[in-house]
C-alpha cells in the first residue's frame, strides 16, 4: 500500500469511484447542508499518517464498506513482557504559538490536530471576542492568528482590527466559505496577511502558516 500523488491512500482492494476518490478530503460530505462537515475521515487519515499508518477502503454499492487500518508494530527486546516505560515528552515552549478562531467545533479540532502534528502550539476560540481575550493575555507569544470571518459575538474583521491596534505587526490568516472578493465587499479591507477559502487542505493551511512564521 502507499499514497497517491494527491495524498490520499491507494486501495489495492477495489477501484475508487468518484465519491470514493473524495471521501478523505477535508469538508467533503454527501450529507445535506448542516448535517455533516466531512471532517471525520480526513481527521482519521491525519492521525494515522502522524503515527506512520495507512487506511485502505473496500466498498460495494448497496452492500457494505470496509476500512482497513494499518499501524506499525512495536518491537520489544527478547524476554521483555511489556514495552519499556518512557515518560511522555513535554511540549516545548519554544514552538510557535498559533491562535485559531472559528465557531465550528469540527473545524477547530481538525485544524488544531493538523497544526499540532506539525510542531505548533495552538490556542482555540469559538468567536472573535474569545480570541481577543486570549490574545490580550498572550500577545507577546502569539505568532499567527487564523480567524474565520463570520462568527457570532464578534466577527473576524472586528477581532483583527482590535488585535492589530495592540500589535500592528501581527500576522493574520483570514478564512471563510465565501470568496475574498465577497468578504471584502461585505466587510471592506480586513487587513489580513493571507486568505484561505474553505474548504482548504491541510497542505494549504500549513504552507500559509509556515510562510508567515518565517516572516516574523
Amino acid at each position: 500500500m502507499g499514497t497517491s500523488e494527491e495524498g490520499r491512500p491507494k486501495s489495492s482492494l477495489a477501484p475508487f469511484n468518484e465519491i470514493q476518490k473524495k471521501i478523505f478530503q477535508p469538508f467533503f460530505t454527501t450529507k445535506e447542508l448542516a448535517n455533516g462537515t466531512g471532517l471525520g475521515l480526513s481527521t482519521t487519515v491525519s492521525i494515522l499518517q502522524n503515527h506512520g499508518g495507512l487506511i485502505n477502503l473496500e466498498s460495494e454499492a448497496g452492500k457494505s464498506t470496509t476500512f482497513a487500518v494499518c499501524l506499525p508494530a512495536i518491537s520489544t527486546e527478547p524476554g521483555e513482557n511489556k514495552p519499556s516505560s518512557v515518560a511522555p515528552q513535554e511540549p516545548s515552549v519554544g514552538k510557535p504559538l498559533i491562535l485559531l478562531a472559528d465557531d465550528e467545533l469540527a473545524i477547530r479540532e481538525m485544524c488544531m490536530l493538523i497544526l499540532e502534528s506539525s510542531d505548533y502550539r495552538v490556542l482555540t476560540a469559538e468567536n472573535g471576542a474569545e480570541a481577543l481575550a486570549l490574545f490580550e493575555q498572550l500577545k507577546d507569544e502569539v505568532e499567527v492568528v487564523i480567524t474565520d470571518m463570520m462568527m457570532p459575538v464578534m466577527d473576524g474583521p472586528t477581532a483583527i482590527r482590535a488585535m492589530r491596534w495592540q500589535s500592528p505587526d501581527l500576522k493574520v490568516i483570514a478564512t471563510s466559505g465565501l470568496s475574498k472578493r465577497e468578504i471584502t465587499a461585505g466587510y471592506g479591507d480586513f487587513k489580513a496577511d493571507s486568505f484561505l477559502e474553505k474548504p482548504y487542505t491541510a497542505e494549504q493551511l500549513l504552507k500559509k502558516v509556515a510562510d508567515l512564521v518565517r516572516k516574523k
